[in-house]
C-alpha cells in the first residue's frame, strides 16, 4: 500500500490508564485487521501516557494543555489559553499526519485533538468508558460523527446530541494477551497464602482515592484471614504504604 493510500489513525486520550488502555486495545485490534495501518497517539508531556504508549510500541506526539480547573479563578484563564494553544498544535499535527479518522478516548487531552479534527472535517469518534460521561465527552458528543458508549444509560447525560443514531453501545475495549499465568507462580510473586481468601482492590482515575480511603478505614475491622492485593495508584502510594505499616503483615 502506498503512503498516499495508507490507512492512518490518530488516537487521543490520557491522564489516567482508564483513558489510555482502551485506546491501546483499539489500536491493537485495528492492527489485526490492517497490519500496515499507521497509528499515532497524542497526549500531554509528563503524564502517564508518555510511559505507557511507547512501551506498547506506538509513537506518541504531545500537545500543550493544562488540566481543567474545578473552580473559577486565575487558572481558568490560563486553562483557556492552553486550550487555544492545544487546538492550534493539534491542527498542525493533523495537517502533517493526514489521518483518515481521529479517535478520542477521554481526558482533557482528547478535547483539542478531536475538536481540531472536527474543524478540519476529518471523521471523528469518541469512546466513553464510564456510565457518567466525562467533560470532554459531553463537550464533543454533538460535534463528532460517532459516540461509542459502554453503557446505554450514558445517553441520558448527553442530551445535546440531536442525532441519536450517533450513539453506539459497544462496551469497553479490552486488551487480549496470550500469556498464561499459573496460579502457583502468581501466589509466589505476591507472597500469598493459598489457604487464605484474597481481596483485590483497584480503581480508575489514578487509583480512585475514595476507594483507597474506604479500604484504609476498614483495615482494623478486616479478618486476619484475608490477604490484600492493593493497587493504589501512584499519587496515593506512599501515603497508603505508610498507613499500612501500623498493621501486622
Amino acid at each position: 500500500m502506498s503512503k498516499q493510500h495508507q490507512l492512518r489513525i490518530v488516537i487521543s486520550g490520557g491522564g489516567t490508564g482508564g483513558h489510555i488502555y482502551p485506546g491501546i486495545a483499539i489500536a491493537n485490534k485495528l492492527k489485526e485487521f490492517h497490519p500496515n495501518i499507521e497509528i499515532t497517539f497524542v497526549g500531554v508531556k509528563h503524564r502517564i501516557e508518555t510511559k505507557i504508549v511507547p512501551k506498547e510500541g506506538y509513537p506518541l506526539k504531545t500537545v500543550y494543555i493544562q488540566s481543567m480547573p474545578r473552580k473559577l479563578g486565575i487558572r481558568t484563564i490560563t486553562f483557556f489559553f492552553s486550550l487555544l494553544v492545544g487546538i492550534i498544535q493539534s491542527l498542525l499535527l493533523l495537517l502533517r499526519f493526514r489521518p483518515q479518522v481521529v479517535v478520542g478516548t477521554g481526558g482533557y487531552i482528547s478535547y483539542p485533538v478531536v475538536y481540531a479534527a472536527h474543524l478540519l472535517g476529518i471523521p471523528t469518534l469518541i469512546q466513553e468508558q464510564n456510565s457518567f460521561p466525562g467533560i470532554a465527552t459531553k463537550k464533543l458528543a454533538s460535534k463528532v460523527d460517532e459516540v461509542h458508549l459502554a453503557f446505554a444509560e450514558s445517553t441520558k447525560y448527553l442530551k445535546k446530541v440531536k442525532h441519536k443514531e450517533k450513539f453506539k453501545i459497544t462496551g469497553n475495549p479490552i486488551r487480549l494477551t496470550s500469556k498464561r499465568v499459573e496460579r502457583a507462580s502468581a501466589l509466589k510473586k505476591f507472597n500469598l497464602d493459598e489457604n487464605k481468601r484474597t481481596l483485590l482492590l483497584f480503581g480508575g482515575s489514578q487509583g480512585a482515592a475514595p476507594l483507597n480511603q474506604a479500604l484504609l478505614d476498614a483495615l482494623p475491622e478486616l479478618s486476619t484471614d484475608i490477604q490484600i492485593i492493593w493497587q493504589t495508584g501512584e499519587p496515593d502510594f506512599k501515603r497508603i504504604q505508610g498507613e499500612c505499616q501500623k498493621f501486622p503483615h
